[in-house]
């Protein structure tokens, strides 16, 4: 995956650099070819009253530069002007007016007119060789920052296979533990607190493959968005959770009233369901949970051990499951729902603790 975004990056590179390199060789050849036919020398106009010739403009240029030799003349028109351009092999020049014989003060040495027009077509490349550097750079600037999000999504990704692996494979390796302590004595009978434990980590390789597959599901499936009774939907998964609670002695208290949500009926079992299973994993026996629906707020406060400071920020990251007193119970899947549904739903979270006093978490829709 890795060598895979990284030739995406230089193919995307290898566009710009396209694009910009056709823009540039389109404009550099419509400069030089304007450039040329701007500086080229026209011929003498058919009919023009002219008083003097190529050979009397070079007996002129001769006359005030002796002892020079005569490179080339060429006829030129500059500002309305007619004029011969009498040139030495010492790049100097002669410029003779074609119909007053006047000498013409010739362009200083190094003027902008002089610069222009002596080798353009190797200024228009260090041009353009300057400008394709440029674009190259800014090529590259860009492909990075459009693929900083696929990027971003890739680290995600293996994060989250890291996190999965590492979380599958607590429960397997009990498993297995347990499974060949007892074939290595297979004339004892299982005992019940075998079995139990077997049951238990079966039970919780289930809850992580069922919380694997709703964060891949709740991104893709179809929703059903509709009016619902949300204290309907509490008393349900109260009623589901029920036997959970009162086998640690947990009471729980609901207090919703009958106004509507516009949400999916899933998402929404999904979100109570995983915030009153998350109270009860961390409400010691004897606890009190409460669970209140009302102004379109949905409150789940517990009696539990609290969450520290450092860790409030991190509880709905997935896998999150804060310090070792929190280690050993759940996934770390349930509080990453209810944070990727909520902001599906553009709910905000707030959340308060305090350790040994319990956890208040607000969802307001």
């Amino acid at each position: 995956m890795k060598n895979d975004f990284k030739k995406a990056r230089r193919n995307l590179v290898l566009l710009y650099l396209l694009i910009v390199g056709c823009i540039i060789g389109i404009f550099s050849a419509l400069i030089v070819y304007q450039a040329q036919d701007s500086f080229s020398d026209p011929a003498v106009p058919t009919g023009a009253n002219t008083r003097l010739s190529a050979t009397d403009a070079q007996s002129i240029a001769q006359n005030l530069r002796p002892g020079k030799e005569i490179e080339e003349t060429e006829y030129e028109i500059e500002d309305g002007a007619l004029y011969f351009t009498t040139a030495f092999d010492d790049d100097d020049e002669i410029k003779v007016d074609l119909l007053s014989g006047n000498v013409l003060t010739p362009e200083p040495e190094g003027s902008w007119r002089e610069t222009l027009t002596d080798d353009f077509d190797e200024q228009v490349i260090w041009i353009a060789l300057i400008i394709f550097a440029l674009s190259t750079l800014f090529s590259v600037y860009t492909a990075n920052k459009t693929l900083a999000p696929i990027l971003r999504n890739m680290e995600t990704h293996k994060q989250f296979i890291a996190g999965a692996a590492h979380e599958l494979r607590n429960p397997l390796a009990a498993l297995h533990a347990r499974i060949e302590s007892v074939l290595r004595s297979p004339t004892d009978e299982l005992k019940e607190d075998v079995l139990t434990d077997l049951l238990l980590e079966t039970q919780h390789l289930i809850g992580i493959s069922e919380g694997l597959l709703a964060l891949e599901n709740g991104e893709h499936r179809k929703r059903h968005i509709r009016p619902l009774v949300v204290r309907d939907t509490i008393e349900q998964v109260t009623g589901r959770l029920s036997h959970l609670a009162a086998n640690t002695g947990i009471t729980i208290e609901t207090r919703a009233t009958m106004d509507t949500l516009e949400i999916d009926e899933e998402d929404l079992e999904t979100i109570v369901y995983n915030l009153l299973h998350n109270a009860i994993k961390f409400t010691g026996s004897g606890g009190a949970i409460l669970i209140t629906w009302e102004s379109n707020t949905l409150t789940v406060k517990d009696s539990g051990i609290g969450i520290t400071p450092e860790d409030i920020p991190h509880i709905f990251n997935r896998f999150h499951k804060g310090d070792a007193s929190r280690g050993s119970a759940g996934s770390g899947l349930g509080l990453s729902l209810v944070s990727d549904l909520a902001e599906h739903y553009k709910a905000s979270i707030e959340t308060s603790s305090q350790v040994g006093n319990g956890t208040i978490i607000r969802i307001i829709f």
